[in-house]
This record gives structure tokens, sequence and C-alpha cells, in this order.
């Protein structure tokens, strides 16, 4: 049945892999698909991974395992956010720092 499902679609590629009983699964968060089948796959050996789909690539059982080691969108976001801001912040500091050194030199010779 899945076999026709994906007949003239942008899926027909990962037609040759849906023999026998066979069980779908998708989500709009690539990462998060493979790694909750990837991480039921380890708790209950019967399950196995043959294939699946990226876009319109189809991937491999590796493929896959590595698609789920890969951080949530959300956490990619994050780091790409803290990467951009790192310049901004250093930037600041250096322009901060010889007014930070003139008032400690004010405040080191008012105390002396």
């Amino acid at each position: 049945m899945a076999r026709l499902a994906v007949e003239d679609t942008k899926f027909s590629s990962i037609k040759d892999q849906l023999k026998g009983p066979t069980a779908v699964a998708f989500s709009e968060d690539s990462v998060a698909a493979a790694r909750v089948a990837v991480n039921y796959m380890k708790d209950n050996p019967k399950l196995s991974i043959v294939s699946g789909m990226l876009g319109e690539k189809v991937l491999d059982i590796n493929s896959i395992k590595d698609l789920a080691s890969l951080p949530s969108l959300d956490v990619l976001r994050a780091k790409i956010l803290s990467a951009l801001q790192a310049p901004a912040m250093k930037i600041a500091t250096v322009i901060n720092s010889p007014a930070r050194s003139l008032a400690c030199v004010i405040a080191a010779r008012k105390e002396s």
C-alpha cells in the first residue's frame, strides 16, 4: 500500500525500500524524527530502520543515526546567534576598555 502511495510523488525514490511490514514516520523537524526512531530502536531490538528521506534524498541507517545525533534546530539557532553576538560584545569591551582604565587611574589618583 505504501509503495502505491509514493508513486509519482517526490518520495518515489524510496519505493524500493517499502517491502514487507513497514512503518512510516514523518515530522516537520527531521532531527527530532530521526532521534525518536533511533532511540526507540535502541530500546526495542525488533524494530530496524531500513531507510529514510530528508527532502528528496534517500538516507541509509548510518545517515539517519548521524542526523539523530545532531543538536535540535533550536539549539543550532542559539549557537548561531551567540556566534554572531560574540564579535559585537568583544568590540563593545574594547571600546569601553580605555574609559574604564581612565576611571581606574582617576580613582587611584584621588585616593593617593
